[in-house]
């Protein structure tokens, strides 16, 4: 998994795309669905920190065996693997991102 993640990594940084953070700079079509539509360029903000909490959830789970953790690695893991940054709609990836908080805050 480890060798997953430095492969997610570099071919991230191979990439060089602009990062967007201000969605206000980002020129949208006028039939853009938050629901339905991607933007890759977002999309991908949330790969490299996915990657971080992964590492640092594999650290405490050496000292500390608990479920919930094992539900963050889980979770975090399908995240990673499953949401393609151009097609997986940013209602689907933020959705995600909540449940990962909420097990993440427990």
């Amino acid at each position: 998994m480890e060798d997953a993640i430095c492969c997610l990594g570099d071919q991230m940084k191979q990439l060089q795309m602009k990062s967007v953070m201000n969605i206000s700079d980002l020129r949208l079509s006028s039939t853009y669905n938050f629901y339905h539509d991607s933007i890759p360029q977002e999309a991908r903000l949330i790969f490299q920190p996915l990657a971080k909490l992964q590492i640092r959830v594999r650290d405490i789970l050496t000292e500390y065996e608990s479920p919930i953790l094992n539900d963050v690695l889980f979770l975090s893991n399908y995240m990673m693997t499953t949401f393609n940054s151009k097609s997986t709609p940013l209602m689907k990836m933020l959705t995600g991102m909540e449940v990962l908080q909420e097990k993440v805050d427990e």
